[in-house]
């Protein structure tokens, strides 16, 4: 049996995190004491490994450890994306505090498995000739009788529960308030009911969370018995996958331009969602195909030089630093003859962690003076090479041919910490009219040296760069092509 044992011990796997690292030290632990105590029985092993396992509460533990650090880590991806536009609305935040309430919440449920096992397995005492359960008399009570194990544990229970109830139930108004905006915001029909089965599935997670509560505030009563009831979290289990069902379904239902323009145009199969079949209900459908037609291509590449850095005795390391960026703006051959309008800015997100912003650096001149037409194949391969001014190239490379697209390629200096490039580009009123809002088409590129591609613009986001005056932007006139 002693050899078995060591090879049990040896045969351990090394595990991931460290929790799991500390709980194989335990168990190592275990076996060792059991050498020295001269306990080699097998079956004694195994009951003591199921105690051990009984005491650490398995593997749910890990588990629910795991599941906290995913949601915190989403948390951490949802923040990032909603302060890419540099405006952290009230609306923003509340998304993120109910996603860091959550991961609380189930925070909160891991600290309870230790003192609900004490009270779990306690066992009634006589007192004045009547059995009294742990969860009968208060934390104080139990201390004062030299029981400080089961004052323990009442304790924490208590604090566990509220905390774990508390955060589960900030975390489900706060989406409750976003839900029901989200519902007057939806387009279709299938938006809609995905919204409300969720928003159903989220207040009853908020019931489960009452009943954590409650069962924290007293825990002698019936509320403490289903919280902690397998069936409980069986229902929240349930609950909890239809909430992430309905989820995935309204990013499933959620429409580009072009999806949702064929869901609205005359040969749709609804017709809930139609234009109107009038002059300007037809002049409206055109105008939106050509938005989606004549929408700007862009690819943007970081450039870098290299510096040495001192490392210490002697030594030096060699880093890339970011001084610039390649732009490629591909736009349709009907623009030749006309004039795009462009701003274009670069942002930064400061600290690593805030909320983007704008860098004060002006780049439109050199947008302009480094920039030539090229040939649409050759959109998507920069160089690392800054591009020199237009002006001094005397190789005078001719317009691409008149029936092809045509690039727009520049580059233009960046601050080494200049995270995004935000551009806004407008057509002529006589090519496609913006209408009273305005409406352009807006990209923001993330800056590497690996590339970034954008091919549509259309997407409703607030950018730093629609901050900039349409006064002040830049005008690009596209020649008429000549052939090559």
């Amino acid at each position: 049996h002693k050899h078995k044992l060591r090879v049990h011990e040896l045969s351990i796997p090394a595990l991931l995190d460290f929790q799991n690292n500390e709980y194989g030290k335990l168990l190592q632990d275990e076996i060792r004491q059991y050498f020295q105590s001269g306990k080699t029985q097998a079956k004694d092993w195994l009951a003591r490994a199921k105690g051990w396992t009984d005491r650490l509460g398995g593997t749910a533990g890990s588990i629910t450890w795991g599941v906290v650090m995913l949601n915190l880590i989403n948390t951490a991806f949802l923040y990032r994306d909603l302060t890419r536009d540099g405006d952290f609305s009230t609306k923003d935040i509340g998304k993120v505090t109910y996603g860091l309430g959550y991961s609380f919440n189930l925070l909160m449920a891991v600290f309870v498995e230790a003192p609900w096992s004490v009270i779990r397995d306690a066992t009634p005492v006589l007192i004045d000739g009547k059995n009294v359960a742990i969860l009968d008399r208060s934390s104080a009570y139990w201390k004062a009788k030299g029981n400080a194990a089961w004052g323990d544990a009442i304790r924490g229970f208590r604090v566990s529960m509220v905390a774990m109830g508390g955060f589960g139930l900030a975390a489900v108004t706060l989406e409750l308030f976003d839900i029901t905006d989200d519902y007057y915001a939806a387009k279709t029909s299938e938006e809609k009911s995905s919204i409300t089965v969720k928003g159903i599935s989220v207040f009853a997670l908020g019931v489960g969370s009452t009943f954590q509560l409650i069962s924290g505030l007293s825990p002698a009563s019936a509320f403490t018995i289903v919280a902690m009831s397998p069936w409980f979290s069986v229902a929240l289990l349930v609950i909890g996958s239809i909430y992430l069902f309905t989820t995935m379904a309204l990013n499933y239902f959620k429409q580009d331009s072009v999806g949702w323009w064929l869901r609205k145009c005359c040969w749709s199969r609804t017709l809930d969602y139609r234009y109107a079949e009038t002059a300007e209900g037809e002049h409206e459908e055109v105008r939106a195909l050509m938005e989606i037609q004549l929408s700007p291509q862009v690819h943007v590449k970081s450039t870098v030089h290299y510096e040495n850095r001192y490392l210490g005795k002697g030594d030096y390391y060699s880093v890339a630093v970011q001084n610039g960026a390649g732009v490629q703006v591909r736009v349709p051959n009907l623009v030749r003859g006309q004039s795009v309008h462009f701003n274009i800015i670069s942002s930064k997100r400061p600290w690593g962690v805030l909320p983007i912003e704008k860098i004060d650096q002006p780049i439109h001149e050199a947008f302009l003076d480094r920039g030539q037409f090229r040939k649409a194949e050759q959109f998507g391969t920069l160089t690392n090479k800054p591009a020199g001014k237009a002006s001094e190239d005397f190789t005078y490379p001719l317009m691409p041919p008149e029936n092809e697209d045509l690039i727009w390629e520049t580059w233009v200096p960046l601050d080494k910490d200049a995270t995004y490039l935000e551009l806004q580009i407008w057509y002529p009123a006589n090519l496609l009219n913006p209408g009273e809002d305005d409406r352009s088409y807006l990209f923001q590129m993330e800056l590497g040296t690996r590339g970034d591609t954008a091919i549509e613009g259309l997407a409703a986001v607030e950018l730093e760069v629609k901050a900039s005056s349409r006064i002040g932007a830049l005008t690009l006139e596209v020649a008429e092509g000549t052939p090559v």
